[in-house]
């Protein structure tokens, strides 16, 4: 284990890159679409920090299970509990019922450290809503106290039983952390991605530079090369991994490296090291926890209600919000209650934040009703949709999502259905083909039948890409179910790119080789944030374009993919942006709820069954 003793201003600097990347990639997440893993920087630096002390104080006789404890909740809890505090106050006059329950259980969770099971438990392709959760970067949080907690006690079993296999113990452990990564990331990569069992193997490689690092003495120039190919690789990684990336798993491992080769590089002193701590780098990895802890409360609340500013401008301020709030809390919450000055018995240490949690989590537990006497009836009525429960769209048989991330969950009896004596429709596309089914269903003659082919995020355009289920059903049905089965119409629906208008169209020009008729939906309006949210707070009177949704991009997009169709007799549009919006008024009015007050979408542009029925009954004959 290293026996440096200087202060290592390098890590500072490694704290500060982990934390910007993060928080870039939280505000804008298209500039720096890896920037996620600067947490798993930070996993990889606890692991060093702390599996190195507790090691170093064991084998020395000093180290206390309770002192450490101790320190680790002065050093995070107060930052976190002012955190809390203020998200909740901006959740009770922002937020809607449904968000407020939402937010009332996520404080409970990250009180009791275990954030990161509860948001793993609301994991969907679906819950877009979780963007808007004040608290949703505190799984990582919550992952780091499981190991502050679990490894302790560890290491203390280890030294006392088998101190000479300490460091084969924890590569065992590691291996098996690693292989549990790689195994969840195919069955449930929700699951892989959020519990600490699968992230504790990079904790585990930091501990390990940590306990040999004495050894590992290198010059300057090994240093400089070092460093700069650790930096430079981690850079790389957080511009080409994106959200569609597997991760963690064996895609964890190359950003980890990155890290360890950068902590290897600054134990040495060398231009390097001088780089990586330069005064700025200093600045940011001083304020790194509360940069992380407020950064997300901010965006969350700022980006909650659309505005008619510039996204540019407004993510300008929510940064800038951000390092002055991440400042003020280091500098007036994190500093004095980790400072040796403040001295408190570790038992009152530990009485007064159980205290102060006893004291906030029946206080939110109350809150899971959702606080319903803030509200008027018409806004509990539309904001009751943001519970829809999406029926019709066969999740996990005819629906498949990151959830059922496998061809396998696709049930060829209940989603295919064709039968040679009825007329035979087939749907195939993404979420935005789903929600039609129900209405299909509910519109079919007698002598119909509705077969499904549908998969989050997986458009049915040729040449097939995305994730291996996209690729898989979408082969299965533009490809086998077509030439297997002459279904009399195929529908086509889904979230199409601008990008992607000469592959659809020679994607239609191929499918009609094996239908009498080919119908092709285009684009509905998509909303900035969940309709029923907007109804709630904006009113029904006060939805506009520009403001809350952008009509001119739909309706330019809509013209370009009407020729989709064009010169192929078998082939129809269905041009959704002329069903819903009145185009001759100005500003451009768009329909939102159905006749009977439910409204259009769910969500963002995913139909209720209701609005999906009420649009599809106005197709043309020729279209249905």
């Amino acid at each position: 284990m290293t026996t440096k003793t200087s202060y290592r201003w390098d890590i500072q600097g490694l704290r500060a890159i982990a934390v910007l990347a993060v928080v870039l990639f939280h505000i804008s997440p298209h500039r720096l679409p890896g920037g996620y893993l600067g947490v798993d920087v930070f996993f990889v630096i606890s692991g060093y920090l702390i599996i190195g002390f507790i090691c170093r104080d064991i084998a020395k006789k000093t180290f206390s299970l309770s002192t450490f404890y101790a320190r680790r909740i002065k050093r995070l809890f107060p930052a976190l509990l002012a955190t809390v505090i203020a998200s909740s106050f901006g959740s009770y006059f922002l937020f809607l019922p449904k968000e407020t329950a939402l937010f009332a259980k996520s404080v409970i969770s990250t009180l009791l450290y275990i954030s990161n099971m509860f948001f793993y438990t609301q994991s969907d392709y679906f819950d877009a809503d979780l963007k808007f959760s004040p608290l949703l970067h505190t799984w990582s949080l919550s992952v780091e106290e499981q190991f502050y907690i679990i490894f302790p006690l560890l290491l203390l079993l280890i030294f006392k039983y088998k101190p000479a296999r300490l460091q084969m113990s924890l590569i065992l452990i590691g291996i098996v952390s690693f292989i549990l990564s790689e195994y969840l990331l195919h069955v449930d990569p929700s699951m892989s991605f959020f519990i600490s069992p699968t992230r504790f193997w990079q904790f585990i490689v930091g501990g390990l530079l940590a306990l040999n690092i004495h050894r590992l003495s290198i010059s300057k120039m090994s240093s400089n090369f070092l460093g700069g190919l650790g930096l430079s690789t981690l850079l790389i990684c957080f511009i080409s991994y994106n959200e569609e990336t597997l991760f963690p798993g064996i895609n964890a491992l190359i950003p980890t490296i990155a890290t360890l080769l950068i902590l290897l590089a600054g134990n040495t002193a060398s231009p390097f090291s001088e780089v990586m701590a330069n005064p700025i780098n200093r600045f940011f990895g001083n304020i790194s926890y509360s940069l992380y802890l407020w950064h997300w409360p901010i965006i969350v609340f700022v980006k909650l209600n659309p505005s008619s500013i510039a996204p540019q401008v407004v993510n300008i301020i929510i940064l800038v919000s951000s390092i002055i709030l991440g400042y003020l809390s280091w500098k007036f919450i994190e500093l004095p209650f980790s400072s040796k000055r403040f001295k408190t018995s570790n038992k009152v240490t530990f009485k007064t934040s159980i205290g102060v949690s006893a004291a906030l989590i029946p206080l939110m537990i109350y809150s899971t009703n959702g606080l319903t006497d803030r509200f008027e009836s018409e806004q509990l009525h539309y904001s009751s949709f943001l519970e829809y429960d999406r029926p019709g769209f066969n999740a996990g048989t005819c629906f498949l999502s990151t959830a059922h991330d496998d061809i396998r969950f696709f049930d060829k009896k209940q989603c295919v259905n064709f039968d040679e004596e009825k007329y035979n429709i087939l749907l195939i596309g993404d979420s935005h083909a789903a929600h039609w089914n129900s209405a299909l269903n509910q519109l079919a003659e007698p002598n119909q039948t509705i077969s499904q082919v549908t998969s989050s995020g997986c458009r049915p355009i040729m040449p097939l890409t995305g994730s291996k289920r996209c690729v898989d059903l979408m082969a299965f049905g533009i490809n086998e179910l077509v030439k297997s089965y002459r279904f009399d119409k195929i529908i086509l629906s889904a979230r199409w790119e601008e990008t992607e208008f000469e592959n659809l169209r020679s994607t239609v020009n191929h499918l009609t080789a094996f239908t009498d008729k080919l119908v092709v939906i285009g684009r509905t309006i998509e909303y900035k944030r969940d309709l029923p949210r907007l109804l709630a707070t904006a009113g029904v009177d006060n939805i506009q374009n520009n403001v809350h949704y952008d009509y001119s991009f739909f309706s330019n997009m809509n013209e370009k993919f009407k020729k989709v169709v064009e010169n192929n007799p078998r082939a129809f549009y269905v041009s959704l942006t002329d069903i819903i919006c009145a185009s001759d008024k100005e500003p451009v009015h768009c329909k939102t709820v159905t006749f009977e007050d439910i409204p259009l979408s769910f969500d963002c542009g995913h139909f209720t069954h209701e609005g999906a029925l009420e649009v599809a009954k106005q197709w043309k004959e020729e279209q249905f």
